[in-house]
Parts: C-alpha cells; structure tokens; sequence
C-alpha cells in the first residue's frame, strides 16, 4: 500500500468508526465527511477533488461497508464524478439522492457498473467486519468448559468465512484496477457476482457461530447482515450478473473463456 493510500485508509477510516451509528440524514456527519474532502475523491483539484483513482475509492467504499456507514458516500462521490464527466454540477455539498443516477443526462449503463462496483467494495468491507467479529467472539466465549475457538467445528467454520471474505475482497481490488485502465464492466461483473455469492454462506455461518446473540441490538451482528442481504441485491443480484457474463461470454470472438479471462476484453 502506497503512503497517500495508508493516509487515506486511517483518515477515513477514523472517521467512519466514529460515524459509525450515524443516521443516513444526520447533517453533522455529513459535514464531517464533506470537511474531509471525501464526497470530491474523483474531482480534479481545480474542482475542490483529490483527483483520487478507482483504487483510492475501493478503499473510501471498503471502509464504508467495513463500518456499515449509512451516509450514501460512495453514491456521492460516484455522482459528483459521472455528473461533471457529462457537464453537470460537481459539487453541490449535499449527499446523492436515491435515485440520482436515473438522470436522462447520464449514461446509466455505466452509472449502474459503478454502483455495482461499490456495493462489490461495501461487500468485502461487510464481510471483513463480520469475520473479525466472530474471530473475537471465538476467542471470548466458552462452551461446555471450553473457549469456542478450541473447537474443530468453530475453526473450520472461521476458516471458510475468512475464504469467502477474502475472496470478496481480492474482487474488489481487481475491480477497481480495471476501472482505472478501462471501462471495467466486465470485472466488475465478475467481482460483484462473486461478492454476492460470498454472502450466503457467510452471514449464515457469523450467525451460527454467535447463536442467539447474534441477532440482539447490543452485539449489531445484524448491523452487517442486514446489509450485506440488501446490497447482495442492489445493482445487480447473483442472477442478473451470471446471465450479463454468460451472454457476453456466448457472444464473445475468443476461442475459449480462458482466452477472454487473460484478455479481459470482450472484443
């Protein structure tokens, strides 16, 4: 990791652990966030930006998902860089609105490849968080005499979530790598499909390893899991990205699908 990413990821990362439990409309978090510059990552420095790449914002949506932010951040910064690439307002001081992407100004094919590659990075934030909470709660809690992280069946369950988290986040990155030399939508593809079947086995696994807590208000287990289902579904759920990539592939000029994998073009 670069020093302006290990600056990026321990300033923003304070700062979402405090915001934490902040409400989606809380103005004084998001005045917070905008003082920090955040909502402007991918605008030019002319513009009030950092002129921030596709891997300084993977670690901005990673963080957010890592912390189950409900400010809409990464809905912001994404609508702050397609609105000036297509000659409109770039920075207003106000978060996205919900549907601020389905503006007939904008490409909403790529807006949908972006908020697909954010929920992919939120994912893998989500799911790094779940992990070290059951690690932690493995490593607190004791069963018939035991600590549960003595236990083969907690171990290998442990083991699988941290494949599944992993395997999430090793998406994200190459999502984000691509969207800096290309268009990226057919990684993005790849990662956010992959990220969305990490979640099945993940949250059911967190919450069989914490049981009957996992679900109360005071350990906000269901902080994440909550949000993972949800984001497992927005902007392109397990379906909708198997049969994008599976139609795509059929259409392909490569001979074969590894040809296309180590090409990663469609063309």
């Amino acid at each position: 990791m670069s020093d302006y990413a290990d600056m990026l990821k321990q300033s923003v990362g304070g700062l979402f652990g405090e915001l934490a439990h902040a409400d989606a409309h809380d103005s004084r978090a998001w005045q917070s966030i905008e003082e920090l510059g955040i909502p402007s990552l991918f605008l030019a420095e002319t513009d009030g930006g950092m002129a921030g790449s596709w891997r300084d914002a993977e670690i901005v949506f990673r963080l957010a998902g890592y912390h189950a932010l409900a400010c809409p951040v990464g809905e912001t910064m994404i609508a702050r860089l397609l609105l000036a690439q297509a000659g409109g307002a770039k920075d207003d001081g106000c978060p996205a609105e919900p549907n601020w992407w389905q503006d007939d100004r904008l490409d909403q094919e790529r807006a949908f490849t972006c908020l697909a590659f954010l929920r992919t990075a939120q994912l893998a934030g989500a799911l790094s968080a779940c992990l070290e909470m059951c690690v932690r709660y493995a490593q607190e809690r004791s069963q018939f005499g035991r600590e549960l992280r003595k236990f083969q069946a907690i171990q290998h369950q442990i083991a699988i979530l941290a494949e599944e988290a992993a395997a999430a986040a090793a998406a994200s990155a190459s999502a984000a790598a691509a969207l800096d030399r290309s268009d990226g939508q057919f990684e993005v593809a790849c990662a956010k499909l992959r990220a969305n079947q990490a979640v099945g086995e993940a949250v059911l696994i967190a919450h069989q390893i914490h049981g009957a807590i996992g679900i109360t208000e005071e350990l906000g287990l269901h902080r994440f899991t909550d949000k993972l289902w949800r984001w497992r579904g927005d902007f392109g759920n397990d379906r909708h990205w198997a049969q994008w990539l599976g139609a795509r592939v059929l259409h392909c000029e490569r001979e074969t699908p590894w040809q296309l994998l180590t090409d990663g073009r469609m063309t």
